[in-house]
């Protein structure tokens, strides 16, 4: 029946509800670590639409007049509650998608971001500063390289241990303006840095 309230609504306005903290669990696993809101931010239109659709037209589709033996068989377009399954699952994997990109700093959003810092970066002096890996950093000046050891404390601090040169290990803050662009500051290793 159409316009009313159905087993299935119900359902979807309940899964609507409670799919944030479900999800929540399963992203910190696939490590795309989205908050709650943004996890109800994707699946609430999603499942939303669905509850509409069930509480506008129900689950059964019309019913299709069986195919005469004479009339050539043809593959049906999907349509009714098949479509709302295509359009979820296309919704649920761009949300995968954008939530992966947006964690591994390939889709760059200010702020929300954590581009990896291991790589080589130049500074405007024109030396070279790479973060490798294993936790060790090469710093190329016109003169000399030296190494070290760096770690990320969080997602706004790095130590620095310079090693053989003659700083002290510091804990600086860092940002990305951009993919490229990586600031080192509030240390003595402050510096604007750009990818190579």
């Amino acid at each position: 029946m159409p316009n009313t309230f159905k087993l299935s609504t119900l359902l979807y306005v309940t899964a609507m509800v409670v799919a944030p903290f479900i999800l929540m669990p399963l992203s910190d696993m696939m490590r795309l670590n989205l908050n709650h809101l943004g996890l109800a931010i994707f699946t609430t239109p999603v499942l939303g639409f669905l509850a509409y659709r069930s509480f506008r037209k129900g689950n059964l589709t019309a019913a299709v007049p069986a195919p005469t033996e004479t009339a050539p068989v043809a593959r049906a377009a999907p349509t009714g509650f098949g479509r709302s399954w295509i359009i979820a699952g296309a919704a649920i994997l761009a949300v995968v998608l954008t939530g992966y990109g947006v964690r591994t700093g390939y889709l760059f959003v200010p702020g929300v971001s954590a581009p990896p810092i291991e790589g080589a970066y130049r500074d405007a002096a024109g030396s070279k500063i790479e973060f490798l890996g294993d936790g060790t950093m090469v710093i190329t000046t016109s003169q000399s390289t030296e190494t070290g050891r760096w770690s990320r404390l969080d997602a706004t601090r790095v130590r620095i241990e310079p090693g053989s040169m003659s700083l002290l290990a510091q804990v600086c803050g860092y940002r990305f303006t951009s993919r490229a662009a990586f600031t080192l500051d509030n240390c003595d290793f402050r510096a604007a840095l750009t990818r190579l």
